[in-house]
């Protein structure tokens, strides 16, 4: 990942003895001084991953169980160069010169964590038709080494066959998701040192999330008809700032919030002899931060 760009601006000031209201003059054309600000980065963040997995499947009766696992390694190099110069003249002695802004960063550093996971999932055929009926228990275990963070993730999801064409669709769980490595470094301020800002007090994000949907099939046309709602809860969420084309993570915990909506899609064939579909879905979000005096805990 790289960023670079050269800005380039001038300001010029001119001598206005008139009101800004008031007529042009002759002085109007008497130049005061030029300023020309340029702004330069060359950032860079070469990531190197290695990672291993295993997936294993078991077929025992009413149950079809799924165990995994994954380890990964994860090596960053970060090169951090934003410089902001004003060329101008002196006032007394009008020579030219150069003023290198305080808000500009030089520093590198290079970082390295490991993280892993495992997994299990067992899908159950409850009645004793099979297949009227499916529950999926499953769960999820991730260790974040960065942060010392081990987190848990249950989730079930449910499917019932309510007709030959009709399927009922039921599912509710906890996700984790670790944070990158610029959500977690964040942006440093003046004069302080990328490797201050790797300290490791964060956490994952959370999403605590329902579903619910209906799968419909239409015979006589060939068609099929999925709709699904849901409700996920979004906590220990890392803010972050737009900037242009540029994100500017938080990186903190230091907001909260949810997002609902449904997904509707009607799949088949809409022109004979060609398998189609048509979506449409809606979405709301809202987030709220958190004040110093609210922990990124509280409910």
């Amino acid at each position: 990942e790289f960023e670079g760009y050269q800005v380039t601006s001038r300001t010029s000031l001119f001598r206005r003895v008139q009101r800004p209201e008031g007529s042009p003059t002759d002085f109007d054309k008497i130049l005061e001084g030029t300023v020309i600000q340029r702004d330069t980065a060359d950032n860079a963040i070469d990531q190197i991953t290695f990672t291993a997995q295993g997936r294993y499947l078991g077929q025992f009766g009413r149950h079809g169980a799924e165990l995994g696992w994954t380890a990964r390694t994860l090596s960053f190099d970060d090169r951090l160069y934003e410089q902001t110069v004003f060329t101008g003249q002196d006032a007394e002695t009008r020579a030219p010169v150069d003023i290198v802004a305080p808000d500009s960063l030089d520093d590198a550093t290079t970082f390295r964590t490991w993280q892993a996971s495992v997994w299990l999932e067992d899908a159950i055929d409850v009645l004793p038709d099979p297949g009227r009926l499916v529950l999926t228990p499953g769960l999820r275990a991730d260790w974040f080494d960065y942060a010392s963070e081990l987190t848990l993730s249950p989730r079930l999801a449910a499917a019932y066959q309510a007709g030959d064409n009709t399927t009922l669709l039921l599912g509710a769980g906890i996700y984790h998701q670790a944070p990158t490595y610029r959500e977690f470094r964040g942006e440093p301020a003046p004069g302080q040192r990328l490797s201050d800002l790797l300290t490791g007090d964060i956490k994952s994000q959370r999403a605590v999330q329902l579903v619910g949907g209906v799968e419909q099939f239409f015979p006589g046309r060939r068609l099929q008809l999925r709709a699904e709602t849901y409700y996920k809860a979004l906590s220990n969420l890392i803010s972050y700032d737009v900037e242009n084309v540029r994100v500017v993570y938080s990186g903190e915990n230091n907001s909260r919030g949810y997002a609902t909506g449904f997904d509707l899609q009607l799949r088949g064939e809409l022109v004979p002899g060609l398998v189609s579909w048509i979506n449409y879905g809606f979405l709301k979000t809202e987030e709220r931060f958190l004040s110093p005096e609210i922990p990124a805990s509280a409910t």
